[in-house]
Parts: structure tokens; sequence; C-alpha cells
């Protein structure tokens, strides 16, 4: 076995359940024999997925782009089935040895023993022991040919050495360890913890619902600059202002204004989960549109494209503004931009669109200075479709990590106005709101996510928290798994 490494547990866990069980379970019943020391077949399974990770998809501790592993796994893995069909073809025609030999034989002597058509067919598929051959060899070449099938599904696997099936196992579980990190990770295995600024979980930034923002116009002073700007009152002590500036070649109309929602907040993530040695060094990323598309709409229709394009540049415009009021101090006040400038265009090599997006300052130190929640991004899949329940779980799970932080108690009580400082409701009646916010934390305890139960108490919610599990402090806190999987 291998030492301890900076992959997580729970991330070699979610790779592992999002590996198909039947290769899992062909994997345990020819191999787990010869590694007894294992106390469980789950424990087998994922320390040979650590040991690939480790052995294959890391150099000088910093991940090795899942693209450049991936396509010469598939290479080989086509090519090794292609092989293993030419091998049987070779020896039918000089009739050695092979498994479909082996079932006619077997064939034959069922018949022996005059069993009838019916029992044969059931046993071998055919009718007749001579009938085997064709519909065995048709089978071997349907499994060589296709792009879906793994070395490890060939008929006759048992037939091979021992050496021939450790290799097709490894073969098989780095391609599809490959495929795992670029569908569910988006290539990059620092997306299995979600980062979101602690300054946009305290502010209700984004709404609930998209919907258009009723602006006034405003010439600055000092500058002359003309701007539209809207402001969300929270309360009487607390409002926040969206600003929009009005550039000479641009028509801002009013109509066309929409507040950021839940899909901006998406694009917005997924921008920040592709960061790289670009963004630490010079602020930016570069996001093929593709990526988006599919990760915001799971379509790539040209409207969702020009939706995406038009969304990427309203959040480079946007600028948001808050103040607090306090009794007997200073009022607080923040500013918020998250795109210092948005650029897309159009490879002309390969025809597609890429956005350019340099990132604010405030963005860049945040991270820099790690001022974030940090979440499972499997834990935020789960609530992709719920507009209100992807927006409240950051605030929630900065919660839980602050009752651990501050060894408090994981229960608390929380007025409408929490929830009202989280996110910007469309909606302006509270009991509109507050049945939107019960359906919402009832979806968490019947996730069993961040939440274990929740009373509503008049206009407010007690709500007892999932205590922070071991595996949770070493992947938040610990710090030694960034160092392999951010580089």
């Amino acid at each position: 076995m291998n030492e301890p490494s900076n992959f997580s547990p729970y991330l070699i866990k979610q790779i592992s359940d999002a590996i198909d069980d039947n290769i899992k379970a062909k994997y345990i019943d020819f191999l787990y024999d010869s590694h007894s020391f294992f106390s469980n077949e789950k424990d087998f399974i994922e320390d040979y997925i650590l040991n690939i990770l480790q052995d294959t998809f890391v150099l000088e501790n910093k991940l090795i782009n899942p693209k450049e592993i991936r396509n010469p796994a598939y290479k080989r893995r086509q090519s090794n089935k292609k092989n293993w069909l030419q091998t049987l073809k070779k020896d039918i025609k000089a009739e050695k040895p092979n498994p479909i030999f082996d079932d006619i034989e077997l064939a034959k002597k069922v018949m022996d023993k005059k069993v009838d058509t019916e029992h044969l067919k059931k046993l071998f598929g055919v009718e007749k022991p001579e009938d085997i051959l064709k519909i065995k060899l048709k089978e071997v070449e349907a499994w060589a040919k296709s792009k879906k099938t793994n070395i490890t599904d060939f008929p006759y696997l048992d037939s091979k050495m021992n050496y021939q099936i450790e290799k097709a196992f490894h073969t098989d579980f780095t391609f599809l360890i490959a495929e795992i990190i670029l569908e569910k990770y988006n290539g990059n295995l620092s997306n299995w913890i979600d980062k979101r600024l602690n300054s946009w979980v305290e502010a209700p930034i984004f709404s609930n619902e998209s919907h258009s923002l009723k602006t006034n116009m405003e010439v600055k002073t000092n500058s002359q600059e003309v701007v539209l700007y809207n402001d969300y009152k929270v309360d009487e002590e607390y409002f926040i202002r969206t600003i929009i500036p009005v550039n000479d070649n641009q028509t801002v109309l009013s109509k066309r204004n929409m507040v950021l929602d839940p899909k901006d907040s998406q694009i917005i993530q997924f921008a920040l989960s592709q960061r790289d040695e670009m963004f630490y060094k010079e602020k930016t990323v570069t996001l093929d549109l593709a990526d988006i598309v599919k990760e915001i709409y799971n379509s790539k229709g040209v409207k969702n494209y020009e939706a995406v394009e038009a969304r990427i540049m309203k959040i480079a415009r946007y600028h948001v503004e808050g103040v607090a009021k306090k009794k007997n101090s200073r009022d607080t006040k923040f500013a918020i931009n998250f795109f210092q400038k948005a650029v897309i265009e159009t490879d002309e090599v390969t025809g597609r669109r890429y956005a350019t997006i340099v990132f604010s300052d405030d963005t860049h130190q945040g991270f820099l200075n790690q001022q974030f929640v940090q979440i499972y991004s499997d834990v935020i899949k789960k609530f992709k479709d719920n507009s209100l329940s992807s927006l409240l779980l950051y605030a929630f799970q900065k919660e839980r990590l602050d009752c651990y932080l501050q060894e408090k108690s994981y229960t608390h009580f929380y007025p409408y106005q929490y929830f009202a400082s989280k996110v910007r409701f469309r909606s302006k009646k509270i009991d509109v709101n507050l049945k939107l916010i019960n359906e919402s934390l009832a979806e968490f305890v019947s996730n069993q996510v961040l939440i274990q139960n929740y009373q509503q108490k008049l206009q407010g919610f007690e709500i007892s928290f999932i205590p922070l599990q071991n595996y949770e402090i070493q992947d938040y806190f610990g710090g030694e798994h960034r160092e392999t999987l951010e580089g």
C-alpha cells in the first residue's frame, strides 16, 4: 500500500462512486484474493484508484491535464481490444486452443446428454454447437469495435494471463478516472472543493429569481460618468445598490438590465473553478464557452451560447455597493466587483468561442488571502435546480464552519432578516419568502446535507446543522490536499 497522499479520502470516494459498479465488481472478482491485507472490498478499490492518481496523474506534485491522460489511455484501450480480437481470430484459423473452441466442446458434451435445443439455446444462445463460432466471434468483434466498452469487458477475460488482466484493468481505470475528472470536475481536480468569497456570501447580491431592475440615472459629479443604479432595501439599516455604467459606445436600456441571479452566480463560480497559474499571476482565466454552456444549460443550442455571452458581459459591467448603518458607530460600507474586464473572441483556427476574464483586484486578493467559504462541489450539484437552495447553501456552510471554529452549538435561531441579508428575494412579501425558505430547508434535510432538522418559529427558523465530520475538518482546514490539487 502507498504512503498517505495529498488526495482526500472523500475525493477518492467520490471518484469511486462515479465508476460503474460492474467493472469494480469484476476487478474484485479477479484480483481481491491476491491482496488479502485489505479488510474490505471498498478499501481495496479506493486504494487502487489512489495508486493510479498518484502514479499517473501527478508529476512533480502538480496534476497533469487529464486530457493528456485520457486520450492515450483511450488509444491503448482500443488497440488492446483490437489485438485481443486478432489473436483470437488467428488461433481459430490455426485451430489452436481458444475460448470459443472451449465453448463449442462444452456444448457438444451437453448435447451428448440428450439435452433439448431449448436448453442449449438458453445456455449458449444457439440451437447447434457449430453455430457458436459465428455468434461468439460476432460478439467479440462488436466489443472490439465499440468506443464504449472496456478491455475488461472481453467475454473471455479469464482466458488471459494474470499480467494481461492487471494491465487491462489499469488501462480501463485510468481512462475512466480521467473521464470522471473531465466530466465531474471540468478537467480540474481543484474543483472537488468549491470556494466562494466571504463578501459574496454575506450580502444579498444574487436574487432567487431572474427579473428586471428598475433603475434610475445618475451623473457622477467628479468624472461626469453616467450610471444607472438600483437600490435594494434589506431593512431600515441596510441597503444594496447595483451600479451599471453607461458607456458612450453602449446604450443600456432599463428594461434589459436584469438582476444578478443563480445562473450568473454559477457562471462566476465556474470561471473561478478554472483558475490556474494565470489567475494567481495576472487575475485571468480563459474559458471555452462550450464548457460554460454545458455547465449552465446542459445543452449547446445557439440561444444558450448567446445567453451565456450576454451574462458574462452583464457581470463585467455590474458593480455592487452596500451600506449597513450601525447605532453608535460609523456605517459599514463595502463594494464588490466581479470581473475587471471580459473579452469574448472566436478562435480563427478552431472556430470556437472563448471568454478571457480578468477578475477584480478584490476577488483576486480574497483568494490569495483565502477569505472564502469552502464546500464540496458534489454537494452544490445536488441543489443546482433549486435557485434559492443553490444560494443559501454557501451561507449555511459558513454557519457550520463558524460553529466549528468558534466551538459553539450547531443549533441557532435565524430570523427572516438573516435570509433577506443573504439572498435578494424577488417578492417583497415576507410570508411568500418564508414559504420558499421553508421549502428550501426541507430539501436540505431530505438530502441529508448541511442541516439535520429545523423548525419554523414565527418569522424565523431554528436550524440544527450537521456537525463537521473529521474528513471535512481535514479537507477544509488541513491545507495539505490543496498543495497537490492547486499546484
